[in-house]
């Protein structure tokens, strides 16, 4: 069995790239996306599951628990800790954007993935199922669309 321990350097290290992640995200004025943080141990959480954050709160609220075919989909291997899925909220761009909506929105996620991407050396993009995480995770597939996923 894993120790689920880390050192007090490293929990910093983790909670410096929490800010740096938080502070990328709130830099965008209008936002038509929202990311859903997969953890799979309770190193930085207390159960492992699927959570939104809520960015006015700085507080993450859990979605899912990390249970059967959502682990299988998202971490088969146990192979990474924690993975970041950037939705596209469609209904909240088309209001805001017309119809440069959906480009809008893939941009931002564009903007905020490649971020993250270049601020951390381990973080890498893998491809889930789409549709069926988003129904798994209770999010309707029609108005909400998984773009993105990244891996730590």
């Amino acid at each position: 069995m894993r120790c689920s321990c880390i050192s007090k350097k490293e929990k910093e290290k983790e909670y410096e790239n929490t800010k740096n992640w938080k502070r990328l995200y709130s830099s965008i004025d209008a936002k038509v996306s929202f990311p859903v943080v997969v953890f799979m141990n309770d190193r930085n959480v207390e159960k492992p599951g699927v959570y939104s954050y809520d960015f006015s709160a700085d507080k993450l609220h859990m979605i899912e628990n990390l249970e059967g075919r959502v682990k299988e989909l998202i971490n088969p291997n146990q192979e990474y800790n924690m993975t970041i899925c950037f939705f596209l909220n469609l209904i909240q761009a088309l209001a805001l954007y017309g119809r440069k909506g959906y480009i809008r929105g893939l941009e931002e996620i564009g903007y905020l993935s490649l971020g993250l991407v270049n601020r951390y050396e381990n973080m890498n993009r893998i491809s889930v199922p789409e549709q069926e995480f988003t129904h798994l995770i209770g999010v309707n597939p029609r108005h909400i669309l998984l773009i993105e996923t990244l891996i730590i």
